[in-house]
């Protein structure tokens, strides 16, 4: 009984200790970052089967390390309506966390983002926004992107766009979205970020190569763009772990903020 109750207590120490060292390491990306603050809101789409917790994680941490914080809870509903919650300030780096009920048709995503973006102008006065999105709610963010009618003065000015695990593979020369490429704001920025587990060459969802399919699409169109790719296992680069991965966290406070 008495080495079984030391086996017991051995284990709870490794764990507790591993715990620790992990929450260490989670956290260390974000400390000692210099940001700058602006009333610029970040809209945060998650993807296919996508919910409100594919970025509370990243929220929470950004939130802990005082870079950003949660202003806007919206759910848009089956019929295009969106449900506007005011949860914090809309100042000092505001996020807005956007999910859709309809969240396995990214066709009605994209019929139904471009008003909530004009709402968001008329009613909430946002001038300036960046998207941040996960999986297929990338290819949302690029369809809504390559839209004329959303880069008039009724809409905000989307000035820089992360796409994290996002397949665009889809893309042909003929595909709508790359004949409409030239619709790109001009002076749009971009940071694509993928996942490659174990030098697989893909995060288990979305393989590199399609990931990567997007540069040739907005080459010459926007500002800048950039690609990087997260390598590690299954805890770092698993396409649902990039959300959840602080590595993934500083490049995209560095790139929006800094």
């Amino acid at each position: 009984m008495k080495k079984f109750l030391i086996f017991i207590f051995s284990l709870l120490v490794v764990f507790l200790v591993g715990g620790v060292l992990y929450v260490h390491h989670q956290n260390t990306p974000l400390t000692h970052l210099h940001i700058t603050t602006s009333n610029t809101a970040t809209v945060l789409i998650p993807g296919s089967n996508g919910s409100t917790y594919t970025f509370n994680g990243m929220i929470r941490r950004l939130t802990h390390k005082k870079l950003a914080h949660l202003a806007l809870k919206v759910t848009i509903d089956a019929n295009g309506v969106a449900h506007i919650r005011k949860v914090g300030a809309l100042t000092q780096n505001p996020l807005i966390q956007l999910t859709f009920v309809n969240n396995q048709d990214p066709q009605k995503q994209m019929q139904y983002l471009p008003a909530f973006m004009k709402e968001l102008k008329s009613v909430y006065h946002m001038k300036n926004v960046n998207f941040v999105a996960h999986s297929m709610g990338g290819s949302v963010v690029l369809e809504y992107l390559e839209n004329k009618q959303v880069q008039t003065s009724q809409y905000p000015k989307i000035t820089k766009f992360v796409a994290i695990g996002t397949p665009f593979g889809y893309i042909t020369p003929q595909n709508s979205l790359a004949t409409a490429a030239s619709n790109l704001p001009s002076d749009l920025k971009i940071l694509n970020i993928a996942g490659n587990l174990n030098h697989t060459g893909t995060d288990t969802a979305v393989p590199l190569k399609s990931t990567g399919a997007l540069q040739p699409v907005v080459a010459g169109h926007v500002a800048s763009y950039r690609h990087i790719t997260i390598e590690g296992n299954r805890l770092e680069a698993q396409h649902s772990a990039l959300h959840e991965n602080p590595k993934v966290d500083k490049l995209i406070v560095n790139f929006l903020w800094n």
